[in-house]
């Protein structure tokens, strides 16, 4: 008789003998091979299919082919689920491997951990190179790192918006693109931090930083040293930064942002990021 419900090692329908009861046995060394289930039970050949005397945990089951037991189907059944897992876990890190081939080919590297939507050239815990931001990023940046990242997409999602602050000034950099038909790329970035601190400070600025005495000798120091030699004279805002002037990339701060940087009325948006310098 044939249980249509269960299905073998092989996948191969058991059939139920019918005949005398099952005598437990003692366990021998009997060597396992396989699913082969060693003689923790004896089954007589024209034995009972079962015997009430036995737990029913510990009942046997026989094949038309051999004698096996619940414990081998339960076996059985722990290696077809970790074969599962294996496969679920090889297909995962196939398309890990093809999402990682994908990025490289677009100029990602997926270096960052903290930002991974970040370019890795520009988030602060992958970035690989100082630039000194009073020089333009052409001539300062090694010619292999700036070439090879120029053109690439600041964000993956292809955001095409960015604000940075940043707690070495109190000026705020703004870059967008109107135009879509220009791109967002890991060079406007780097263009923009260096054109926003060449801008000349206004009389107003200057006004307020003459109350600060202490920063107001620091950027007269920077300006002399950077002046020297030069017809220009013009006070920049570069000059505010003093000598913490090393681009070493760019970050999340949210809650300083919103505490010491938004005016009133302002909310934080997804594209605020933080612009860190140091000596």
């Amino acid at each position: 008789m044939s249980n249509p419900n269960f299905i073998g090692p092989w996948g191969q329908t058991p059939q139920w003998p019918s005949a005398a009861p099952v005598v437990l046995a003692t366990p021998s060394p009997w060597p396992v091979q396989g699913n082969e289930l060693p003689p923790q039970y004896v089954f007589a050949p024209n034995a009972g299919f079962e015997n009430p005397a036995v737990p029913e945990h510990q009942r046997a089951r026989a094949y038309s082919h051999g004698a096996y037991a619940h414990a081998a189907s339960q076996q059985y059944a722990r290696q077809m689920v970790m074969q599962q897992q294996q496969h679920e876990q090889q297909l995962k890190e196939e398309k890990r491997r093809q999402k990682q081939h994908a990025n490289d080919k677009q100029g990602w590297r997926s270096l960052s951990r903290l930002y991974p939507e970040l370019h890795p050239v520009l988030a602060v815990d992958s970035v690989q190179f100082y630039w000194d931001v009073r020089k333009k990023p052409g001539y300062e940046i090694h010619q292999a790192t700036f070439h090879t990242n120029k053109d690439d997409p600041v964000f993956r999602d292809g955001s095409r918006n960015m604000r940075l602050f940043s707690k070495q000034m109190p000026w705020t950099i703004d870059i967008k693109i109107e135009d879509q038909s220009l791109a967002f790329n890991v060079l406007l970035v780097w263009d923009a931090v260096y054109k926003a601190l060449q801008q000349e400070v206004l009389d107003a600025e200057w006004a307020l930083i003459g109350n600060d005495k202490k920063q107001k000798e620091r950027m007269e120091k920077a300006w002399a040293e950077r002046t020297r030699g030069k017809t220009n004279k013009k006070l920049r805002r570069i000059d505010w930064l003093g000598n913490t002037v090393m681009f070493r990339g760019l970050e999340r701060d949210d809650d300083f942002i919103r505490t010491h940087r938004l005016r009133p009325g302002e909310t934080l948006m997804a594209y605020d990021w933080m612009l860190r310098l140091c000596d």
